[in-house]
């Protein structure tokens, strides 16, 4: 499968627009069954929006940075199942400070008059 050209060194929306013949990207877009439920094309963009990849997450993913100019279908494989197991910052974060509001509330509120 071919890789993306260095899609850290692009625009925002030259990254977003690019794509490749015979990339990942390609061929799941080529899957009827992603195309129905919603994958618009074979575009980065795309493809982030629907898998929802952050920029590092597809730079891993596809560039040609990491594999060269080609890379086996294991190769995304394994490196798309590390992404999805990583886990999220935002989560334990929400946590983290819906519980500091919760403790904090009833302090406050006993300073307050």
């Amino acid at each position: 499968m071919s890789t993306l050209h260095e899609i850290e060194h692009k625009s925002c929306n030259e990254r977003r627009a690019s794509r490749v013949d015979n990339s990942p990207l390609t061929v799941a877009f080529e899957n009827p069954a992603l195309r129905a439920d919603g994958l618009a094309s074979d575009q980065l963009g795309d493809a982030m929006d629907y898998f929802e990849l952050s920029d590092e997450e597809a730079h891993r993913a596809f560039c040609s940075c990491f594999y060269g100019e080609s890379m086996t279908a294991g190769a995304v494989a394994a490196r798309l199942k590390h992404v999805a197991e990583r886990p999220s910052l935002r989560a334990p974060l929400a946590i983290w400070a819906v519980s500091i509001i919760l403790i904090a509330t009833p302090f406050l509120s006993r300073l307050l008059p």
